[in-house]
């Protein structure tokens, strides 16, 4: 159902993943006011994205965080923006099957993604709600996106993405030489050791983990064509074969990999020098906020944002 706008069906769409708990963080991160404006992380990755030629966003949530949610992209709908909702909720699942008894974690990132895809017609872009990503990342995907690409992911610098005030989740690029990914490494509690100046962590299996901090990770920033959300339904069923427990979850980056592996879908690595920010935990909002307050870094946006919207649709 058409939330907002005149549609553009066909179009490159953005899909803002915004239905995290926030567990870490305390509150709804999601629309947490960031910028000088009193702008949210997603105001960007809006306004980013639409600059770049993507021209319908849906935002996932979940059910019980939609009246936030509405209140907060009003002005987009003012301003025609061809916006909807599509909701990840645990009852959302492959024909026959039924929720899992005291599941209260979200499904995870792959899932999230997968619940989009009646609201998707053309190729698209993923986020999330809460990490900053700079503008060339959307500029990269929708480039490679008119030019055909199947599957690409916009890499950044590990010592660009780890926060001072706790262990962060990033999944680990592996590709070769072509630029072509090969596997997507999910890493989690990651942390840099000052004494070694590497960085570290544990995979999803409980493996300790040391990384070069200049290694490109995935920050979900993925381009994709709408043939994915086929292979993200099969990957799901298998997930939940394998009986998953209440707080394993289906990782995007995850569920790449394993595509890579089987030979069905190919992935490109879109490297940029961009910037990003993200509020894992409460003690990140300040530097964040900070950021994106320094008009010689961040002076390309209007102030506030939300005056643009009325132009940019």
């Amino acid at each position: 159902m058409k939330e907002g706008g005149a549609g553009h069906p066909g179009a490159k769409a953005l899909v803002v993943l915004a239905a995290g708990m926030s567990s870490r963080y305390g509150r709804l991160k999601q629309l947490e006011p960031v910028g000088p404006g009193g702008e949210a992380l997603l105001d960007y990755a809006v306004f980013d994205a639409v600059q770049a030629g993507f021209r319908r966003v849906v935002f996932v949530i979940r059910p019980e965080i939609e009246e936030p949610f509405r209140a907060h992209v009003a002005p987009l709908l003012d301003a025609g923006a061809d916006l909807r909702f599509a909701y990840q909720s645990l009852d959302d699942l492959p024909a026959g099957r039924s929720p899992s008894d005291g599941r209260a974690k979200p499904w995870g990132t792959a899932h999230a993604v997968w619940a989009a895809r009646h609201q998707v017609e053309g190729p698209f872009a993923v986020c999330n709600a809460d990490d900053f990503y700079g503008a060339d990342g959307y500029k990269k995907l929708a480039d490679f996106l008119d030019e055909g690409g199947e599957c690409g992911l916009v890499g950044y610098r590990l010592a660009n993405t780890l926060s001072p005030h706790g262990g962060v989740s990033r999944g680990l690029v592996q590709s070769d030489p072509q630029g072509s990914v090969t596997g997507v490494v999910e890493a989690l509690d990651l942390r840099l050791n000052q004494v070694t100046g590497t960085v570290e962590g544990r995979t999803d299996d409980g493996e300790s983990v040391n990384v070069d901090p200049g290694s490109l990770v995935s920050m979900n920033l993925w381009g994709f064509r709408v043939e994915v959300f086929t292979h993200l339904e099969r990957l799901f069923e298998e997930f939940l074969s394998s009986d998953p427990g209440p707080r394993d979850e289906f990782y995007i980056s995850k569920a790449v990999g394993d595509l890579v592996d089987a030979g069905v879908l190919g992935c490109r690595v879109l490297a940029t020098d961009a910037s990003w920010l993200g509020v894992t935990y409460a003690e990140d909002r300040e530097r964040v906020a900070q950021a994106l307050a320094s008009p010689l870094d961040y002076s390309s946006y209007p102030l506030p944002l939300a005056g643009a919207w009325e132009s940019l649709f």
